[in-house]
């Protein structure tokens, strides 16, 4: 397995990476609120990368401090 491979995470472990529920995400993505990329799968499915998920949870800290990413 190659080690520059992106890490996938399901919609559940992508939710609890970010201190959310997966419901809670799914709604965020379909009212179009900010969220992490994200790949669609099918009509029900999606998938993140980690690193995204990652990025974007530090961005969101960052903007609730007042600091500019």
């Amino acid at each position: 397995m190659l080690s520059d491979s992106p890490h996938f995470l399901s919609t559940r472990q992508a939710a609890d990476r970010i201190g959310i529920s997966p419901r809670t995400l799914t709604r965020m993505l379909r009212r179009g609120n900010s969220t992490p990329p994200v790949i669609r799968i099918n009509a029900r499915t999606f998938r993140w990368r980690s690193d995204d998920v990652d990025q974007w949870v530090r961005q969101q800290t960052l903007a609730s401090n007042g600091v500019s990413p």
